[in-house]
């Protein structure tokens, strides 16, 4: 019963952080992903969306543990190869390479936001 009761305030959060997200209130969103990762720290939607709000803000470090910690943590394998490549780029952009331009970047996210949407994580966390 406690473990249901900890999934039924998992799901809560992933939707206030959701919420949160869609009015661009940041500070609100990461801190109910961090509630998630308090209760539960292998919640992989939780560590997803805390990498692209640190990526969103400029955070490039935080973004790379973040989303690296995602990479990790999912079973989906064609999911983690499409962070890896994020990763890729977060690498070569912290070791200054390619001039600072983040495009390759955005453009390789925005194709896995459109795979991985915080919804369908929520979905996932259904499960």
């Amino acid at each position: 019963m406690a473990e249901q009761a900890r999934g039924r305030e998992i799901l809560n959060y992933l939707e206030q952080a959701k919420l949160a997200v869609e009015r661009e209130d940041y500070p609100a969103a990461r801190a109910f992903f961090r509630q998630i990762i308090a209760i539960d720290e292998v919640c992989g939607a939780a560590w997803y969306g805390l990498g692209l709000i640190a990526l969103w803000q400029g955070n490039v470090e935080e973004a790379y543990e973040c989303l690296s910690e995602f990479a990790t943590l999912t079973e989906d394998k064609e999911l983690a190869a499409e962070i890896e490549t994020v990763l890729y780029y977060l690498e070569r952009y912290c070791a200054g390479e390619g001039g600072g331009n983040l495009e390759p970047l955005f453009g390789e996210l925005k194709r896995f936001q459109a795979r991985c949407l915080i919804s369908h994580l929520v979905e996932v966390g259904q499960d």
